[in-house]
């Protein structure tokens, strides 16, 4: 795990080296850890404590009790807890526990009965993390096109 300081409104998946064996133990931001800063994983990073700051990780999991202030960007996105910011995920998954406010852009988005979401959603018709070299905006930048029809969750 790396921590380093971002612009803003950087929330692209990391470049990830396939070379690199990802079959390690998840990182953990354990229930009792605040963090504040940015956090960047080439691998799987579950975060059950408070994190204030852009998280991207190749997969991530927002734990239930866990409370995001910031973006977030991973190839596989599991969230359960509480997030107050954007979301970009290839494979996104708001389970009943889940509580985000902000837009989210994906390519997958699964939502279960009891989830709560309040912002914009956005479908991306390709892999995400194809584009981890910058060529997806994070949400909430992109604009509508003028005849382009609205979409809701």
């Amino acid at each position: 795990m790396l921590f380093r300081k971002t612009q803003k409104n950087d929330i692209r998946p990391p470049i990830v080296d396939e070379s690199i064996t990802t079959k390690n133990t998840p990182s953990l931001v354990s229930s009792d850890l605040s963090v504040t800063g940015d956090i960047i994983s080439n691998g799987e990073l579950h975060i059950e404590g408070k994190v204030e700051g852009t998280i991207r990780a190749k997969r991530l999991v927002i734990g239930e009790k866990a409370q995001v202030v910031g973006n977030i960007a991973g190839t596989h996105v599991t969230v359960q807890g509480r997030i107050n910011g954007n979301v970009l995920a290839n494979k996104l998954h708001l389970a009943k526990t889940a509580s985000v406010e902000g837009n989210l852009e994906h390519n997958s988005l699964s939502i279960e009965a009891g989830a709560t979401f309040e912002g914009k959603c956005h479908h991306v018709n390709k892999d995400i993390e194809a584009n981890a070299n910058g060529s997806t905006k994070p949400p909430g930048e992109r604009k509508q096109k003028a005849n382009e029809p609205i979409t809701s969750v």
